[in-house]
């Protein structure tokens, strides 16, 4: 009576409540409410956080859109136009001009002149040196040795001996014009020098190159092509160069009869007079190709640069960059800069207006803690900047770097929440790097595809191969994308072939690249992010679990309780599409506490004497409820995700223990305390479930225990108390935090009721009407009793 009593004062006080909800929702706003909602916590922090993001992408896009440049090797898709009249050097030409300067530049030898110095003072010198030898032995041997002299050849010398100590004119006009033909025009060469100086037509000499580190015009002298005396190896070549040198000396002036003396001290100890100085013919060539003139090019407004189909040659390259300084440098670009930041600050702002409002329409999660919408933001923003970094300093990879980019959102978002807000997200991220990077639209649209598909993979993520498998099919299906946007360029040129096939390869490469980095990363990532992922929650269904291990060993009767509560729950779950795995594995651990106190609790006794006969209502509530916390300790103490912990504290919600409740009532009355108990005190502590998979695992486990205490479970019977117990719940407010629906209510008693009458194999009901009284009433009152009451 007192619970029929209880249930219709909770009715009425429900109806109420709806009454007044609903007045104050027809009943005008008052001023100054849209004010106060702006002042919200969640909404000024959520703000902020949108206003940081948009200065900062704002920056980002701007940089990007101007820092990008052209690579040799890109396809053109439009065509590229000259903004502004400019005149330039014309580098290409300019340097063919110097190179043929330097080219032009005179080969530069210089005479060895402390040698030619020492032949001319020796020839110089030779008539004074046998002027008063009368016979050959009066002179000196080496001497004579040097110039060959005999009998015969002293006298022809001593004729132009000295007169009164003054050098004969003739003699000395003649030595000097032989030194200077072999100091300029017709030198004696090494080989190399000779073959250098045979195939050259500038040639230029220059007396004394001093220390000067530069070397003017003026003091160049030229080499008319004349021929040069080759000094080789072996009497042949020393025979012939005598022989060249016998005609350079009768050039000079010298009597024939004198030349083979003259020559005979050259011969004697052969010597180059002359050698090609590296040094200052680089010099002279290098001035000469300073000196050109540059070459200036003049550019027309709309003039094409490049057109659709092209491969950007180094040249080409040249010429962008030299249109686009010269478009930035005058004002017309300053305007443009300010006005292209106005309009990519408007856009970003509306783009982040749009995901932070659909996240907080559709994820009450993110309305209610500002924090998710930053962390959201900051990880498009992040991973956008990245990518525009990677495709500016790097354009070549700028598939490979986008695609990556958006990819790591699509499966961290879909881990944390879900892929309809990956999903959003990612087009939002798309968008900003088409803006950054000014992708075609086919490239927007291949990246969307891909990224969809990796979305659509991830449905279930409770093993590595699921994450290998995702990967591949994203990878093919991003190559054959990819390669669709590069097709209509195949009508214009051939080269685009090559382009398919790179842009084909970093999209292939880029979705194996993030799948094997995120499914290594995983652990890491789930940490960060407080995230729980299908991988981590399969290894904790393990049985092998030290949790499960303990129950087992300690309270086998409460791990077979659980084992089948996430066999019902699991296919409760996925009647209604909700997370079958997480309910399973949150449905294994819900009743953990109960391993510090196992035979306080009746699955455990196994028909032995039930330790509660003993204790007062109060101490045994204490024990009953204390499970809950003690369950919550363990998984705090063993590490189980976060989201673990709300199956243990919620598995129960706020609901009465009603087997102590009444024993407390019934003690009270027979100590004549009647009203002493108050319902509150009894019941658990909360909170109530604010998941579906929640709202599934507490009507698993009141239901599995109330048909395992009942004698004969037969469909009928079963039906009965799934439906009792489920509305007795729902009339309780247990589901009231949850977004469980009547319609997923009715699907997942449905769920049960089939999943318990596969469990409990029913027997022939034999008709009769005092049996059926009896079955209805023996529902009934199972239906009354708590679960409690049978697990206690």
């Amino acid at each position: 009576m007192n619970t029929t009593q209880s249930r219709n004062g909770k009715s009425s006080k429900a109806s109420s409540t709806r009454r007044r909800k609903e007045l104050r929702r027809r009943l005008p706003k008052r001023s100054g409410e849209l004010w106060l909602k702006l002042r919200q916590k969640q909404v000024v922090y959520g703000g902020t956080a949108c206003l940081l993001f948009v200065v900062l992408v704002t920056a980002m896009l701007s940089w990007g859109r101007n820092a990008r440049q052209p690579y040799v090797g890109e396809l053109v898709q439009s065509p590229i136009v000259n903004l502004v009249d400019f005149e330039v050097p014309d580098r290409q030409a300019t340097e063919r001009a110097r190179a043929e300067a330097r080219k032009a530049a005179p080969l530069i030898f210089v005479p060895k002149r402390a040698y030619l110095d020492q032949i001319q003072a020796a020839i110089e010198g030779l008539p004074r040196a046998v002027a008063e030898s009368s016979t050959i032995e009066e002179v000196n041997p080496e001497l004579a040795k040097a110039f060959a002299l005999d009998k015969a050849r002293l006298p022809l010398v001593r004729k132009y001996a000295p007169v009164d100590g003054t050098p004969n004119a003739d003699w000395t006009r003649w030595n000097q014009r032989f030194m200077d033909a072999l100091a300029g025009e017709d030198p004696i060469l090494s080989v190399p020098d000779f073959q250098a100086f045979a195939t050259t037509l500038n040639k230029a000499t220059i007396d004394q190159p001093g220390d000067k580190p530069e070397v003017d015009q003026d003091d160049l002298r030229a080499i008319p092509f004349n021929d040069a005396i080759k000094l080789g190896e072996g009497e042949e070549s020393l025979q012939n160069a005598a022989n060249e040198l016998e005609m350079l000396a009768r050039r000079a002036g010298f009597p024939r009869e004198v030349t083979p003396i003259v020559v005979h001290r050259i011969i004697e100890a052969p010597q180059p007079t002359a050698y090609v100085d590296q040094n200052l013919t680089a010099a002279v060539a290098k001035k000469a190709a300073e000196e050109v003139v540059p070459v200036r090019l003049n550019h027309e407004r709309g003039e094409i640069l490049a057109m659709p189909g092209d491969v950007l040659t180094p040249e080409q390259i040249v010429g962008i960059e030299e249109s686009r300084q010269a478009y930035r440098a005058t004002d017309d670009a300053s305007n443009e800069m300010i006005l292209m930041g106005i309009a990519i600050a408007g856009l970003a702002a509306g783009l982040c207006t749009l995901l932070a409002s659909y996240a907080a329409v559709f994820y009450p999660s993110i309305a209610r803690n500002s924090l998710r919408l930053a962390v959201i933001l900051a990880i498009v923003l992040v991973s956008t900047a990245s990518a525009t970094l990677v495709a500016v300093k790097l354009p070549s990879l700028t598939v490979l770097a986008t695609l990556s980019a958006t990819l790591i959102v699509v499966i961290i978002v879909s881990l944390s929440y879900d892929r309809r807000i990956a999903l959003f997200a990612t087009l939002i991220q798309i968008v900003l790097l088409a803006l950054a990077l000014e992708l075609e639209a086919m490239v927007v649209a291949a990246q969307l595809i891909t990224c969809a598909t990796m979305a659509s993979m991830l449905r279930e993520f409770r093993n590595r191969r699921a994450m290998i498998r995702a990967a591949t099919v994203t990878a093919v299906v991003g190559a054959l994308m990819f390669a669709l946007t590069i097709i209509p360029q195949l009508s214009v040129t051939l080269g685009a072939w090559r382009i398919i096939l790179i842009n084909s390869a970093f999209a292939f490469a880029a979705a194996y690249l993030v799948g094997f980095v995120m499914l290594g990363a995983l652990p890491s990532i789930e940490r960060i992010f407080g995230l729980t992922t299908g991988l981590t929650l399969s290894e904790l269904r393990d049985p092998r679990h030290p949790l499960l291990r303990q129950m087992q060993q300690k309270a086998p009767g409460t791990y077979n309780h659980s084992i089948q509560i996430a066999n019902i729950a699991e296919a409760a779950a996925d009647s209604i599409g909700a997370d079958s795995l997480l309910v399973y594995v949150g449905a294994l651990y819900h009743d953990i506490g109960k391993i510090n106190k196992p035979e306080y609790f009746i699955e455990n006794q196994a028909g032995g004497p039930n330790k509660h006969d003993k204790l007062s209502p109060a101490m045994s509530l204490l024990i009953i409820t204390g499970h809950v916390k003690d369950g919550v300790e363990l998984g705090r103490e063993y590490g189980l995700p976060r989201v673990l912990h709300h199956f243990i504290e919620s598995h129960h919600g706020t609901t009465l223990v009603e087997y102590f409740y009444h024993a407390a009532q019934s003690k009270a009355a027979e100590e004549g305390q009647d009203g002493a108990v108050e319902e509150f005190e009894f019941r658990y502590p909360g909170p109530k479930p604010r998941t579906r998979e929640a709202a599934i695992l507490m009507l698993c486990d009141c239901v599995e225990s109330a048909t395992r205490a009942m004698g004969e479970p037969t469909p009928n019977r079963i039906e009965t108390l799934v439906r009792s117990l489920s509305r007795k719940r729902l009339e309780d407010g247990q589901y009231d935090e949850c977004p469980l629906s009547f319609r997923e209510l009715r699907t997942v008693e449905d769920s049960i009721i089939k999943s318990l009458c596969a469990i409990y194999h029913g027997r022939i009901s034999y008709p009769g009407k005092q049996a059926g009284d009896q079955e209805s009433d023996e529902v009934e009152n199972l239906a009354a009793e708590s679960p409690q009451s049978a697990t206690a």
